[in-house]
Parts: structure tokens; sequence; C-alpha cells
């Protein structure tokens, strides 16, 4: 079969320009240009146009322009590069705004359609809450929104309250910038994240209390608890929260003291009365030395049944009973509460006398016409022997010839001098712990009165903590320990503290000061051990003295003892310079603020030569 005859033509050279293409128009064979049927024109010049979107390749310019007749003049749409890529050069513009779904929408329409539509949110940034004064609200219309950046307030300094990522919303638009007060009522702050929020049950009694329902502190529960305000509380119930007012009437099933609380004072449990009563929650302990820190003289000693008092630790005496021979002595780091004293009975003794040990006051205000109460450690020995006590006594008494009467400590009833009177505690024996361990004893309350007589006052007054009587010998520990002694007002022991001993040591030397560092003082113990020690003026056998202050006002004018540092004269001063005791050393000018000291310096002596002495200035009652 042969070829057509258009099939037999040959092929054309495109693009086509200006050529007339053969078509059939009602019927007849004519010819049209080839724009007509949507084929660029292709040349430098402009062309003729022929109708509305007529498109010419502008072919002049590198790289090559599409363009199209549009309202009369020719658009250039787009570049044509040498692969082929088209770059848009102008791109069509829709008129209007569309109407219809069948209608495209332009960018500006979508972009304006967008900030205007109904409901829409719009994210408008941070804001940063945390600045001092707080941040206004922001100028604003409906549904804009800003994200917390930094917590703290918005609105002013009289603003919310808001946590980073919480979110502020606009509902009114045309909202000019303001304070919580103006614009915030046009704002809506939401909560980014709720944390630990609980849930209550479905149903639960009315009245009832809340109660938590497991560990995750998010449940909640009915608590079968209620408010009582039955100020009898005879409901007796374990599913009824008393309340003020039933409380303040009743506690722990036994009513309140008549007692008013002082300030600083607290509610405590006093067993004798079955009672809550006013107390101090920590009494001010009225003893010096209660921790018997302070041994300014010696550390242990053995008594003597023939002396009347022995001193101990500072503020202390103690007393032997009959017989010699029982040691007192200074207990270290005992029990982890530091110092102690101890009593012992050497092993094999059968002596039933008691040990007493005692306090002397001198300031009696806080004391006089008071109920104090008394508290202390107490620790016995492996072979602790039987004894009726311990006890605790308070003596009184006038002065003796104007001056503080003393006691003595030997006798089975010790006695002021002058109008004697005495309390004591009934056997507090059944408080002491096992060996081992160690027992807070508290004894009293004590009554002590404004007077020991119809017309004598009280001025004098001791406390005094004894063993009671021994029964059977001794064995090798034999020992009882006392430590933490306190005295205070009121019927109540409240917990004891310790004393700074910086305190108590200047408190020690109103009544024992000494140049002893720990040592019995003794002549001849050695050089540098704390002595006093001054220049000569003069040489040979000239006079000399010194003049020394004390370290605090002593009670009353001390008795002063002097000691030589090394020579084996009593109580000589020593010339250190040239070896030798000075003579007649002596002390006088004596009061409670100072004393001197003179001598006769050494022959061989010299101006200039150091010399020393110790002494005691002793004001113990």
């Amino acid at each position: 079969m042969s070829d057509s005859t258009i099939s037999a033509m040959v092929a054309a050279t495109l693009p086509l320009n200006g050529e007339a293409v053969p078509c059939v128009q009602g019927g007849t064979n004519k010819q049209a240009p080839a724009a007509a049927f949507g084929i660029p024109v292709v040349g430098g010049g402009t062309p003729t146009p022929l109708a509305e979107f007529q498109t010419w390749i502008d072919n002049s310019h590198d790289p090559a322009r599409l363009l199209m007749y549009i309202n009369g003049a020719w658009v250039e749409l787009y570049r044509i590069a040498d692969d082929g890529t088209l770059t848009v050069t102008n791109a069509l513009v829709l008129p209007g705004d569309p109407s219809s779904d069948l209608q495209a929408a332009t960018k500006h329409y979508v972009d304006g359609r967008v900030s205007t539509a109904p409901g829409a949110l719009i994210f408008r940034g941070m804001i940063d809450c945390s600045t001092t004064p707080p941040p206004d609200y922001p100028d604003a219309d409906q549904g804009d929104l800003y994200v917390v950046s930094h917590p703290g307030q918005i609105g002013g300094t009289s603003g919310a309250n808001v946590l980073i990522g919480d979110m502020l919303l606009c509902r009114v638009n045309d909202t000019a910038s303001g304070s919580q007060s103006g614009a915030g009522l046009n704002w809506v702050i939401v909560q980014s994240k709720v944390q630990n929020a609980a849930a209550g049950p479905g149903t639960a009694v009315s009245g009832d209390f809340a109660m938590f329902d497991g560990a995750s502190g998010t449940l909640l529960k009915d608590g079968g608890l209620s408010l009582d305000i039955d100020a009898g509380m005879a409901a007796d119930s374990d599913s009824r929260i008393p309340s003020q007012k039933a409380v303040r009437s009743q506690i722990g099933g036994k009513r309140l003291s008549t007692d008013t609380l002082a300030q600083g004072q607290v509610w405590i449990w006093d067993v004798p009365s079955a009672s809550f009563r006013a107390g101090d929650c920590e009494g001010r302990n009225l003893l010096v030395n209660p921790s018997f820190d302070i041994w300014q003289e010696n550390s242990s000693y053995t008594l003597s049944g023939t002396v009347p008092k022995t001193h101990i630790a500072d503020f202390w005496k103690a007393s032997a009973g009959s017989s010699n021979g029982r040691i007192v002595s200074r207990a270290n780091n005992w029990s982890g509460t530091g110092n102690a004293v101890s009593f012992q009975r050497p092993a094999g003794f059968t002596d039933a006398g008691r040990f007493r040990l005692m306090q002397q006051f001198e300031e009696l205000g806080p004391l006089i016409g008071n109920t104090v109460t008394v508290s202390f450690d107490f620790f016995v020995g492996a072979n602790y022997s039987p004894m009726s006590g311990p006890y605790v006594t308070f003596y009184w008494g006038g002065t003796n010839g104007g001056s503080m009467g003393d006691i003595d400590l030997r006798l089975s009833a010790p006695a002021f001098p002058q109008v004697p009177g005495s309390v004591a505690s009934a056997s507090l024996d059944a408080q002491v712990a096992p060996y081992n361990s160690h027992s807070r004893i508290v004894a009293g309350p004590f009554a002590i009165p404004t007077t020991a007589s119809r017309t004598v006052a009280v001025t004098a007054l001791a406390f005094e903590i004894s063993s009671g009587d021994y029964t059977g010998a001794s064995g090798v520990d034999d020992r009882f320990v006392i430590s933490d002694v306190k005295l205070e007002v009121g019927t109540v022991a409240t917990p004891f503290h310790r004393p700074d001993a910086a305190d108590m040591l200047q408190r020690c030397q109103r009544r024992y000061q000494t140049t002893f560092s720990g040592d019995a003082p003794a002549d001849g113990l050695g050089s540098n051990r704390g002595e006093l020690m001054f220049r000569r003026l003069g040489a040979g056998t000239a006079a000399e003295g010194v003049y020394v202050p004390l370290a605090c006002r002593m009670y009353g004018a001390p008795a002063v003892t002097l000691y030589n540092p090394v020579g084996a004269g009593t109580g000589q001063v020593h010339n250190y310079t040239h070896s030798g005791d000075c003579t007649v050393s002596a002390s006088d000018f004596i009061g409670d603020h100072g004393f001197r000291i003179t001598c006769t310096g050494n022959s061989t002596g010299a101006a200039g030569d150091w010399l020393g002495v110790h002494y005691v200035a002793d004001r113990r009652l």
C-alpha cells in the first residue's frame, strides 16, 4: 500500500512562523496562520497579534523569551534556557477574590484569609515574664497567641502569675496593650501542664475529710474522719478529729491544769498530777559547772572521814562518811557526754556511810520561795553495792556571824549552824538503771521556803546528791558516776544542755583562781607551768613586789597562798635568773579584785632578774 499524499510530503522546517496552515471552515477548504492553532510565533521582530492569548517566542534575546498577548499588550511570561528550563518572569494574576469552589485563590487572598478567619489561632511569639517590672499584655486581636518563655507575672506588678509554657490568648479584637486590671480582661491564660492534680472518688460522705489513696498523691478518697466540736469528746472515737475548743478543754484523756502559761512556756505532761501543766521547754540550769568540766585544782581526791568537806570539781564539794580511803575522781569522756564525777569505795570496804556531793549557792534569788526540780545522769559499776539511795536534799539556814554558813558534810544529817532546815526526796533507787546503761534520774519538785522561821530569812542554801547508806562489803567496781546535773525552777525536768566550758571557767573563777594548770597546788613542780613572772627593780636583798589583778571579781576577799615554782622553800618567790629563792614572800592588800605579792630579794639577785611564783586565791564555800 502506498503512502498517503500527506505522508509523502517533505517535512516542514520548524518552528512555523508566518506560514499558512490549511483547514476546513464551513465545509470549505481554507487557510489560516499557524498562530491560530496555538503554535507560537518565533522571531526577533514583534508579530502582528491575531487574537487574545496568542503566544510569541522572542529569540532575539539570550535566553529566549515566551510572551503572551493579553489585553492589547505582549506580556513576558517565561524565559527559556538552552536546556529547556522555564523561569517565571511574570506570573498570571487572578483578578479579585474567588467566590465559588471552582475559582482559584491567590497567595494574597490565602494569607489575608488566615488572619481574618473566625476562630483562627495565630502564634505571635514568646513573652519573658521574669523581668522587673513584669511586662504588660501586648496589642492584639482575637486569636493572637503568645507563649511564656520565662515564668513570672503578666499584666504589670499586679498581674497574674504564669509559668513557663503557659499560653496567653487574646479573645477581643483591637485590644490595646495594658495591665491586668485593664487589658487583662480581654485575655485568657491557658496552663501548659497541670502536675500532680488529685482526683476524687465518685461519692463521699458529706463533712468527711479527704485522704490520699495510695502513694501517688494524685488520688483522693473519703478519709472516714470528721470534725468533732464536742468539748468533752464523749464519743471517744477514732474517726473524729477534735476542734481547737475540744483540745483546749481536754488533752490525752486528761484536762489541762489551771496553770497560766508564761512567756516561753509550754504544756508538759506531769505524771504526779496526771495533767498537763505549764513549764519551760528549756529550763535555766541554776547550777555552776553542772557537767564537771572544770577541775582547776586536781582531778582525783582520797577523802578523809575527819575532814568536814573536800573541794573537788569547781563549785562542788564532797564528803567521805566516817572512814578514810574513799575515792572521788573525774571520769573523762563518760558515756559520750564529756566529764563526770565518779565515787568509789575500795574493794572490801565495809563502811556503810554515804557519799555526799554538794553545791552551795551565793545567789539565792532564783531559788528562795520557788518550786524546783532536779535531774541528773546516773551510772553504776559492775559491782555496785545495794544501797538505799540515791537521794536529793536541800538545806537552808541563816548567816553564821555575818558570814555565809557552812555545813559539816560528815554528819548523818548535815545542817547549817543557824536556823537550819531541809527537804529531801524519797529514795530514787527505782530509777537506777542496771550496769552498762545510764539513767536520767528526776527528783522533786521541792518547795524552797522564803524563811527558815517566822523571823529569820533564809540566807544560806545548799543542794546535795547523796548515795544512801551502803550494805555489805564493796567489790572491785563499786563505783557510781554522776553527770549533767540540772536544777531548774518548775515542776518538770526539761532536757539537759551542756554549757560552754569557757563560760563555766569564768564563773568558777569567782570562787577559785590559780596559776596552776590542772596540777594540785604544791611547791617545786618545775618552771614554765603557768606561774606568775615579773622583773626585779632592785638588787641584792632589796624589797620587791607586784600587784596581781584577778581574772574576775571574786565572792569576797579570797585566802591567798603562795607556792615556789622551783625551789623547796615553802611559798617563796623564786629568782630564775640567779637560781635562788627570795625570802619573806607574802601577800597583802587582798580584795575581791586583786592582791599584792611582796618579798625580800635573794642576796645574789640583780635588777632586771626574772622572778616567779604560783598563787591560789580561794573563796570557796
